[in-house]
């Protein structure tokens, strides 16, 4: 159980830091233009990644180690935080 309780903190650290820095790039959006319609389709650009992207990377993590796969994904992660 103790890999599992890790495995489900990363998860919840992850989720919330991912929503949160899109929730804060929507609302900096509306404050900057005001728009409704910009943070439409900021909302609908999440959407349409997620969706997209979900079975592509849902197919990486199937066809290779658990192991490995979190860990690249925690290095792309990392590594993005970084960018300038």
């Amino acid at each position: 159980m103790k890999p599992f309780h890790r495995i489900l903190a990363n998860n919840l650290v992850a989720n919330i830091t991912n929503f949160t820095v899109w929730f804060a790039v929507t609302f900096w959006v509306f404050l900057e233009t005001q728009s409704v319609f910009a943070t439409g389709m900021i909302a609908g650009i999440f959407l349409v990644f997620t969706a997209a992207l979900g079975f592509w990377l849902g197919s990486i993590v199937d066809h290779n180690p658990k192991k490995l796969a979190m860990q690249g994904s925690s290095l792309v992660s990392a590594s993005s935080m970084c960018w300038p």
